[in-house]
């Protein structure tokens, strides 16, 4: 019974480090959509170096609350592949299991307002190297065509490049 009360006591400490991650990462995700709507390139690669961090320790994190949980399906005489939920349904510990439920709701909240930023910084993403893509296509042309003063479109033979190389 002590063991089973120090594996709770353990799956509630390793809950409440992850929702502070989670809450982390929900911090960063902002601070990157805002370094992407200011176009500040050294602030993007800043804060996504920390999300990057901030990932990993959640997912080492997450592996440690596996671990824990499996440990506690055994201990109760469950499959060692149980979910929380089933795991906290043979319990007695009622108090307990109110934390963890709460934890684990906050959790999943926090987790849907992560994945809405990363969508949309995503968004945002995809949508910055389109526009780049369209103003390097106008100050490049595929087809080599350039406009003569007397506005017809010449087209030219060649690679032309972007910048000039004869300096």
């Amino acid at each position: 019974m002590v063991q089973m009360e120090s594996l709770f006591f353990k799956l509630k400490d390793i809950l409440i480090k992850q929702q502070e991650t989670v809450l982390e990462l929900v911090s960063l995700a902002q601070e990157h959509t805002l370094a992407m709507k200011e176009n500040n390139a050294n602030q993007i690669l800043a804060v996504v170096k920390q999300l990057e961090n901030k990932s990993n320790i959640l997912q080492t994190q997450d592996e440690t609350r596996k671990e824990i949980q499996t440990e506690l399906a055994l201990s109760l005489g469950l499959p060692a592949e149980s979910t929380l939920s089933h795991i906290l349904q043979h319990t007695a510990q009622q108090k307990v299991v109110q934390e963890i439920n709460d934890l684990s709701l906050t959790i999943n909240n926090n987790l849907a307002q992560l994945k809405d930023i990363l969508k949309l910084n995503d968004i945002m993403a995809k949508r910055g190297l389109m526009f780049t893509q369209q103003l390097k296509n106008i100050m490049q042309p595929k087809d080599n065509s350039t406009y003569q003063r007397s506005g017809e479109v010449v087209k030219q033979s060649g690679n032309r490049s972007l910048f000039d190389k004869s300096i």
